[in-house]
């Protein structure tokens, strides 16, 4: 329990900006486009590989919220919605260009849906705190 309880919201964006930054454009384009069994589209096969590096991550998350590990949880949203937001403001990978929209929306219904799990009051509060101040930047 006590490695449970050692959350570190930078070191969670780190992870998930580097999990996102390490998506190849070259897999995308092996992963899309004319196959075998059809066509896969690209824009879709690449918000599938973004939402598939993000899994671990969301579902860590859920493992804090079913624990009911409030100040944990909030802490490792804390850390994937800045991971999200650095990716977004700093990448420069070109897989980035086909999934533009996808770190907000992906950072909106992370950030709901840990508000809808969330019981405490206080801790909604300082998330949006975070948030405004730039995600502790």
């Amino acid at each position: 329990m006590e490695y449970l309880r050692d959350v570190d919201f930078e070191k969670i964006a780190s992870q998930v900006y580097y999990a996102l930054e390490r998506i190849e454009v070259e897999d995308l384009w092996d992963q899309s486009g004319r196959m075998r069994d059809g066509y896969v589209e690209p824009s879709e096969r690449a918000w599938e590989m973004f939402e598939e590096a993000l899994e671990p991550f969301t579902n860590e998350l859920k493992k804090y919220l079913d624990l009911s590990l409030d100040n944990e949880a909030k802490n490792y949203c804390m850390g994937i919605l800045k991971g999200l937001h650095r990716f977004d403001k700093e990448s420069t990978s070109q897989f980035k260009d086909w999934v533009e929209d996808a770190p907000d929306e992906f950072f909106e219904r992370i950030l709901n849906d840990w508000k809808k799990a969330c019981k405490k009051p206080e801790h909604i509060q300082e998330m949006e705190d975070f948030i405004e101040r730039g995600l502790g930047n």
